[in-house]
Order: C-alpha cells, then sequence, then structure tokens
C-alpha cells in the first residue's frame, strides 16, 4: 500500500483500527478486523466461457501464493523489529539512572513517553507474529460434497472472493507493521531526547 494510501486510511479512522488489531491480535482464537482495501464482492461470471474462467483461475492461484509469501515477509521483519525492540527497551533501562538523576522532571517525563510507545509498538508486531491470518482457500471435499455441474465458473468465482480476503489480510498486516516502526521510532528518539535532557 502506498504512502498516500495509508494516510487516507488513517484520515478515515482507520488508525484506531490499527491500535485495535496491535491489542486484539495477541489474543488466541480472537479474528482481528481487516482494512477493507479491495473492492467489493465480484460480479457474476456465469456467462464465461471454460478458457476465460481457467485463465481466473490461474491468476487468482497466483494472487493468492504472492499474498501468503508477503505475509510470511512481513511476519519476518516484524520478528526482527520485536528483537530490535527489546535490545532497545534493555539499553534504555541500563540508562535510567541518569534520567531519573535530571535537574527537572522534563527528562523522566520524555523517558516515559518513549516507554508507552514502544510498548504499543512491541503490541504491535507481537500482533503481526501470532495473529491469525485470514486467507482463503479451495477445499476439494467440500467442491465435491456442495458443487454442482458445471464447476469450474464456480471454481472460478470462488479464486476472485478469495483474492480480495488475501488483499485485506495483506494490507492490515503491512499497516499494523508500519505503524509499530512507526512507534518503536518515535520511543527510540524520546529515550535519546531524554538521556540528553538529563546529561547535558
Amino acid at each position: 500500500m502506498a504512502t498516500s494510501g495509508y494516510l487516507e486510511l488513517a484520515t478515515r479512522g482507520y488508525f484506531f483500527m490499527a491500535t485495535d488489531t496491535h491489542l486484539r491480535g495477541l489474543w488466541p482464537g480472537v479474528r482481528v478486523p481487516s482494512f477493507q482495501v479491495h473492492p467489493g464482492p465480484p460480479i457474476d461470471i456465469g456467462g464465461w466461457g471454460s478458457e476465460d474462467c481457467q485463465v481466473l483461475i490461474d491468476e487468482g492461484r497466483r494472487q493468492v501464493d504472492a499474498q501468503r509469501d508477503q505475509a510470511e515477509q512481513i511476519r519476518t521483519r516484524s520478528q526482527f523489529l520485536f528483537t530490535t525492540a527489546i535490545g532497545l527497551a534493555v539499553v534504555s533501562f541500563a540508562g535510567r539512572s541518569s534520567v531519573f538523576s535530571g535537574k527537572n522532571d522534563a527528562p523522566l517525563a520524555i523517558w516515559s513517553l518513549g516507554l508507552l510507545l514502544t510498548t504499543l509498538g512491541l503490541l504491535g508486531t507481537a500482533s503481526v507474529i501470532v495473529a491469525r491470518k485470514e486467507f482463503g482457500s479451495i477445499d476439494a471435499a467440500v467442491m465435491t460434497s456442495t458443487y454442482q455441474p458445471p464447476v469450474l465458473p464456480k471454481l472460478a468465482a470462488g479464486y476472485s472472493r478469495q483474492v480480495g480476503t488475501g488483499a485485506n489480510t495483506v494490507a492490515t498486516l503491512l499497516t499494523a507493521y508500519r505503524d509499530a516502526v512507526f512507534l518503536v521510532m518515535l520511543g527510540a528518539i524520546c529515550w535519546g531526547a531524554a538521556w540528553l535532557l538529563a546529561t547535558v
């Protein structure tokens, strides 16, 4: 998702949803809200020919596989960010004595703000790592028990729906990850500023 698109989501009130994702994603079995960035439901393709349906199926499979790869890449980056944020917190706590002995309360207030921001960032990275990822799949057993011939148009429509679900999931993971990076960076800046104010 481009930066302009992310800012547009934030102006629509999606920042609250991202924060909700940071928190709810940590609870087992809880379904986190997802950003509805994909267009609405697919149109009726009942009139499509077999060749057109096969093209849609092939493209749907490619997109679903790509979405799963993107989600795994985001999860891997979140693991690295999680470890980095913990190391940053350890360093900050190691130097807290300098902050606490400052001439006024400003360094302590800024240090506390950095702690809050980094904690929120850690929650965001943890939710990206452990939260349930909503990706669609085609169940062959269900097809044989519920689908009636002709199967190809129904299968093509199924893949079209799964692509939309996967796109929303990837957008949600990416937004939560970007929020986490932003929060951890702000926390690091606050900790650095607090240390400078306390020691200069």
